[in-house]
């Protein structure tokens, strides 16, 4: 059969005729007669053809090394890298970093499926809020079962162990081991069943797994509650003593409201942020507290005080030949003997 056979020299060798002899080698047949015998050894090295060229495996050529890669595999440094590879590499090791902090925070943030506190545990928060002052300490049951039972609405048992019994069974909020928010949803909690808050014109969120920020008339700065504002309110009741428990708040709004008893002097001296006080248009009997005149403070209440329109007796206490130091003092009580003028 004719074809072309091309040599390793690249010149063709034209009219040739293959055969098969008897041995199974290929035998060529050109015109001048001239044969060639090709056999398949197994012994001669194995040839891979290149674009028609045949070449042995001994010949074959290494490919070049990028030159970016040869330092780095020789020297162990890298090479002639352009700003374009440095700004890639710096820029994955940026968003690696990222998303390795954007997976620890979520891993440290409560999820819908945290645990909430125990009983006992939201018992021994409780305890230890109330004993944190000694005009709120007193020898509470310190067994969970003795809350466990206690009507909410029962206005006959004291209104700290209701707000105990609410804290501990009722309050769904949980947030374990941050600030001191679960120590002020139980004072939040006395507050309210001290001074009729079922009765409240708005008592919005109040009583309520929602954060604290969120109740009605708590007002927070930076999540931090500030300010209490239950003016106008329908207020009922006396002044409860865990009022002095609201460390980290600035002022007090409780006027216009059916306020009775005594206004609670040594609670509110304890009261280390307070500025503004307002109890103005109540029915507040008895004399403003010492404690809130007298102090190691220059002023224990330090810019506003009002106190007018209330069954109030006795004298003018704050800061007394000081009261350059408050802005605007007593207004009027139509019961005190010394009065203090409306602005310093």
């Amino acid at each position: 059969m004719p074809g072309k056979l091309v040599i390793p020299d690249g010149s063709p060798m034209e009219n040739t005729t293959f055969a098969t002899d008897s041995k199974g080698e290929v035998v060529l047949q050109e015109d001048g007669g001239v044969s060639i015998t090709m056999t398949d050894s197994r012994d001669e090295p194995a040839r891979q053809e290149n674009d028609g060229v045949f070449l042995d495996r001994e010949s074959r050529t290494t490919p070049e090394m990028n030159p970016k890669f040869q330092d780095v595999a020789e020297t162990g440094t890298w090479g002639d890298i352009g700003t374009r590879e440095v700004i890639r590499v710096l820029v994955v090791g940026v968003l690696l970093k990222i998303g390795m902090a954007v997976a620890i925070y979520f891993s440290m943030v409560p999820g819908e499926d945290l645990r909430p506190l125990s009983p006992a545990l939201k018992l021994e928060i409780a305890l230890q809020t109330f004993d944190s002052s000694q005009f709120t300490r007193s020898a509470m049951p310190r067994n969970v079962d003795f809350f466990k039972d206690l009507a909410l609405e029962n206005s006959t048992i004291p209104a700290h162990y209701r707000a105990i019994r609410w804290y501990l069974f009722e309050d769904e909020f949980d947030i374990e081991q941050e600030s001191s928010e679960p120590a002020i949803r139980v004072v939040l909690a006395s507050l309210y069943y001290h001074l009729g808050g079922a009765s409240w014109n708005n008592s919005t969120n109040w009583l309520s797994s929602e954060r604290i920020c969120d109740w009605n008339a708590v007002e927070c700065e930076r999540g931090k509650f500030v300010e209490l504002r239950l003016d106008r309110n329908n207020l009922t009741g006396i002044i409860p003593n865990e009022i002095g428990l609201l460390q980290d708040v600035s002022t007090i709004w409780l006027n216009q409201n059916n306020l009775e008893g005594t206004i609670p002097g040594g609670p509110l001296a304890e009261l280390p942020k307070l500025t503004a006080l307002f109890l103005a248009d109540n029915r507040l009997s008895g004399t403003i507290p010492e404690e809130l005149g007298e102090s190691s403070l220059p002023c224990p209440v330090k810019d506003t005080v009002y106190v007018q329109h209330n069954d109030l007796t006795g004298d003018w206490p704050f800061c007394r030949n000081r009261c350059k130091d408050l802005k605007a003092p007593l207004l009027w009580s139509h019961r005190m003997p010394h009065f203090a003028p409306a602005i310093l």
